[in-house]
């Protein structure tokens, strides 16, 4: 028979069934190359000479039944490229090489019967993602080192009984996309440790869905959510609820030299988020941005956290070294038409806008100095305010 390494060209588009079947003197890694999008019936049953890596490219979109059984040489991570939409009745039976997390893919539609039955060398995290929408019979019994599921699958209505029974299985994360959980799929998983469910609503389930977990186990949930996983069918056999914020609030300054921020006040079911800006000197606030886009000039600036969010604030440079100048006023903040700027021995008072075009530039009138800027379009202004002795100091305001 064949031994050595197996080249496959890439003018190949699919691998019949049969093709390499038995071929055990073929050694090595095996490459499907990225001009093949089926891999047939049995194509590398017991080829279970090769002791390298199994690349799968991601021009495959279907592994069919058999395809690798009993090619229990392959080491290393086992790859489903973000192509492939079904694994066949066992597939990767009897493939116990393979070490590392399984991640499949949004791709991935179907899972045959035993597709992954006996991988023992799996160890780490299985992946579920959010295509799917069926697990066939016992698709991962013997998959012993698995001890992390993420489920993703949006609505995946037909699991067969075991077909995700994992005997290490401690931790499930239920993606925030989850509508369905399926009826059996977590059956006998009673080692389970805790439950991360990242839905506002809980998914749908019926009464046997959780019936073999642990009920004191803690279920970590979204804040907010309590009285719905209470009150919901299959949820409501657990006693540990925790409430969590799935979101993350980042925020930071445009430059650390620039000024500081901080979360004054961190989101809860009762209370906004809320962030400071503190300039420092010879800077001064000038709004939030996020995406590129400013999104707000409040500050300190309050909202609600509904989804992961990375603000930065950004500071305007003034070359300004004495913003506490004593008796200074400038009103009123916000500014319909026109702004007044009070205080003694004042010169000169100019006015920048958001781009830091000079837009008035004035002289001071004694104690009081009333500009009008009505011609102006809404947005944040930078009023610098310059003594006699040319110290300078400079305000935020908003016109609306």
């Amino acid at each position: 028979g064949f031994t050595g390494r197996l080249v496959i060209s890439n003018a190949v588009t699919s691998i019949k069934e049969y093709t390499f079947m038995e071929c055990g003197g073929l050694t090595g890694d095996l490459v499907i190359p990225n001009s093949v999008t089926t891999i047939g019936f049995g194509a590398f049953h017991s080829c279970y000479g090769f002791n390298g890596n199994l690349v799968i490219s991601n021009s495959v979109q279907t592994i069919g039944d058999y395809a690798f059984e009993s090619c229990s040489g392959f080491s290393g991570e086992l790859v489903i490229p973000n192509s492939v939409q079904t694994i066949g009745d066992y597939a990767f039976k009897w493939c116990g090489g393979f070490t590392g997390d399984l991640i499949l893919s949004n791709s991935v539609q179907s899972i045959g019967r035993e597709a992954f039955r006996f991988c023992s060398g799996l160890t780490g995290k299985l992946v579920i993602g959010k295509s799917l929408t069926l697990i066939d019979h016992i698709a991962f019994d013997g998959c012993i080192g698995i001890s992390s599921l993420i489920y993703n699958a949006i609505d995946c209505t037909e699991a067969s009984t075991n077909s995700l029974y994992f005997p290490s299985l401690k931790t499930i994360t239920i993606g925030k996309d989850v509508t369905t959980i399926p009826p059996h799929a977590f059956h006998n998983c009673s080692c389970l440790e805790s439950i991360i469910s990242e839905c506002d609503v809980p998914p749908m389930a019926d009464t046997i869905a959780f019936a073999t977990f642990p009920t004191m186990i803690p279920v970590h949930i979204p804040m907010c959510s309590l009285t719905r996983y209470q009150a919901a069918i299959g949820w409501n056999q657990f006693e540990n609820f925790q409430e969590d914020s799935f979101y993350q609030l980042t925020v930071s300054p445009d430059a650390d030299e620039h000024g500081t921020v901080s979360i004054i006040q961190q989101p809860d079911c009762e209370l906004d988020a809320i962030v400071l800006a503190e300039p420092c000197d010879g800077y001064v606030f000038e709004g939030w941005i996020e995406d590129g886009a400013m999104i707000s000039s409040e500050n300190p600036y309050m909202f609600t956290l509904t989804s992961d969010r990375n603000i930065v604030a950004c500071f305007c440079y003034t070359g300004v070294d004495d913003n506490n100048m004593v008796g200074v006023s400038v009103y009123p903040n916000p500014i319909s038409d026109v702004v007044s700027i009070s205080g003694e021995n004042l010169r000169q008072i100019e006015i920048n806008d958001n781009y830091g075009r000079c837009v008035v530039t004035h002289q001071a009138e004694g104690l009081e100095t009333m500009i009008d800027i009505s011609n102006q379009p809404g947005g944040i202004y930078f009023i610098s305010i310059i003594d006699e002795k040319g110290k300078r100091c400079v305000r935020t305001v908003v016109k609306e």
